[in-house]
């Protein structure tokens, strides 16, 4: 339709390329709704064009004199051959409903089931990172406005601190040192991290599950809907064909059903059927993005290929962390690991904590109240400063190895979450097995089943105008004996009438009578033609003169 197929531009930050995108997918699903509106509407014009509201595909019947100049109508000899026709389109109505129903309902609940799944793991995912988050968010709430630097100046606190020698100066002075390099390099990490921001992120994704979760319950509840559907469907076929099928098999007609066809049963058909149309371009605006996210781009194959032109049309570069962290997990784990730059951090933690831990020790081995008095001043900041920096490193620590809250209960550390163990089965399972394998799958056989199930009512709304070309054919039932226009005989029969009109001047009718007589060819040479069947046909006088009047003259 000359608009773009590449998914990627869903997500460009140029508006004109969203607009192109979505405008495609639009007019490829109003496509598919016009071109059923379309259909009906030529079934519609030929059905009703004309006084003789002539049917599409029917023909005319002609009503024809013969050489004896009496009045004969003949019937079209295909009657039949539409009614079979018929009959079969509607048995293929009937296994489209039951496809529908069954593999079509089986596979949404396959998806949804999926889906779920894949939304459950990523709700665990986040509800652990929140709870990291929050720790280290607290870690650096909590060392934010604190300068420890000044806090530790043992010198300031202890003016004989050179004199002593209560403590090894050299191993005082490097401990301090480290613990206090190691308590900077944690504060400016910490003041780089934009905590707020990825809070916003993961909520923003949060909701998102929610919303995807509430989605999932509403499909799985209203199941029923599709089975009510193809139930109503089926029946209304099966009606109709039960209909076509004792017209065929018998002369006569089964009048209660061919009313409760003609006022019930087709007008419901037709609202059930445009309610089809209606879902299959719904659906279509659903099975064509996924399909076109699936299908990747030129250089790569698959939903990373779109991923990887998502992250082009929005500047993501190859050393954005975000790219990096997308090209590792869609790997395998075999590229540049994203959080190799914390494994050596993480090593520094250690060293910190077990330095000021050292510190600590020796200080209430020695007693603060002994240290005091050798110093001659007040040494409790430097022995707060050094507990505070212990503490923070270890919650830091414990963020990034494991993070333990109460006895017995215990999240994974961020180490653990980013491991590609955690978040390679989640990506392969969410993109590649329940979006590209049971999303799109079922999207496109639903898709597929309820536009053949449209196509196949089209079909049956149009053979069976072709089988009823006007109304005034109703008249001639009387006429042409049997069911009339129905024609059942599979064999081309000749009816000639003969009329003799009579006035009957008290009533203002005119009483007509007919002789009648049938020739079939079938008639066996040298039999005996049957006896004439007279009948009294009683018309109103304004009827006579009538231009629609199907009353045939001598």
């Amino acid at each position: 339709y000359g608009h773009g197929s590449d998914f990627s531009k869903l997500a460009s930050s140029e508006h004109e390329e969203q607009t192109d995108y979505i405008v495609g997918i639009l007019t490829a699903s109003y496509s598919i709704l016009s071109l059923f509106i379309f259909w009906g509407v030529v079934i519609v014009t030929c059905k009703c064009m004309g006084k003789h509201r002539v049917g599409l595909c029917a023909g005319r019947v002609h009503v024809t004199s013969d050489r004896l100049g009496s009045g004969s109508c003949r019937l079209p000899s295909y009657l039949w051959k539409l009614r079979c026709a018929f009959i079969i389109v509607g048995c293929c109505m009937i296994l489209l409903c039951a496809a529908l129903a069954g593999p079509g309902l089986s596979s949404i609940m396959t998806t949804s089931t999926s889906v779920r799944n894949s939304n459950i793991n990523v709700q665990d995912l986040i509800a652990e990172g929140l709870v990291i988050l929050d720790t280290v968010d607290s870690v650096k709430r909590n060392i934010e406005p604190l300068d420890v630097s000044s806090i530790i100046n043992i010198e300031a606190v202890c003016p004989s601190f050179q004199a002593n020698l209560f403590f090894p100066v050299d191993s005082l002075r490097s401990a301090i040192t480290a613990a206090d390099r190691e308590f900077r390099e944690l504060k400016q990490l910490l003041q780089l991290s934009n905590f707020e921001a990825t809070r916003q992120i993961v909520d923003t994704i949060w909701n998102a599950t929610e919303h995807i979760d509430s989605a999932v319950t509403t499909v799985e509840e209203h199941d029923w809907i599709v089975k009510m559907i193809t139930l109503f469907l089926g029946g209304l076929s099966f009606l109709m064909i039960l209909r076509a099928v004792i017209t065929l098999s018998s002369r006569h007609k089964s009048m209660p059903l061919s009313a409760l066809t003609e006022i019930v049963i087709l007008p419901l058909f037709l609202e059930a059927l445009m309610i089809i149309w209606i879902a299959t371009s719904a659906i279509a605006i659903a099975s064509i993005p996924t399909a076109d996210f699936c299908s990747g781009n030129q250089h790569e194959k698959g939903p990373s290929g779109s991923v990887m032109s998502i992250f082009e049309e929005r500047g993501i570069g190859s050393d954005d962390i975000i790219f990096v962290t997308f090209q590792y997990y869609q790997s395998g784990c075999v590229t540049e690991d994203p959080v190799s730059s914390l494994y050596q951090y993480k090593d520094d933690l250690q060293s910190g904590i077990i330095l000021a831990t050292s510190m600590l020790g020796t200080m209430n081995g020695i007693g603060i109240d002994n240290i005091n008095r050798l110093c001659g001043g007040d040494v409790s900041p430097i022995v707060e400063g050094m507990e505070l920096i212990n503490d923070n490193l270890g919650a830091l620590q414990d963020a990034l190895r494991q993070l333990r809250i109460g006895a017995h209960m215990s999240y994974s550390s961020f180490f653990e979450l980013a491991s590609c163990s955690k978040l390679g089965p989640i990506y392969s399972e969410m993109l590649q097995k329940t979006v590209c394998a049971h999303f799109a799958e079922s999207s496109t056989l639903m898709f597929l089943i309820m536009f053949a199930i449209s196509f196949v009512g089209m079909m049956m709304v149009m053979i069976r105008a072709a089988m009823y070309p006007f109304r005034e054919i109703m008249n001639l039932s009387a006429k042409c004996a049997g069911d009339g226009f129905d024609g059942s005989s599979t064999k081309a029969s000749t009816y000639e009438t003969s009329t003799i009109s009579q006035s009957e001047p008290s009533t203002g009718e005119v009483s007509t009578y007919s002789s009648t007589r049938r020739s079939d060819d079938s008639t066996p040479e040298g039999s005996m033609p049957r006896e004439p069947l007279f009948r009294k046909q009683t018309h109103r006088e304004d009827m006579i003169d009538s231009e629609d009047s199907v009353s045939l003259r001598v």
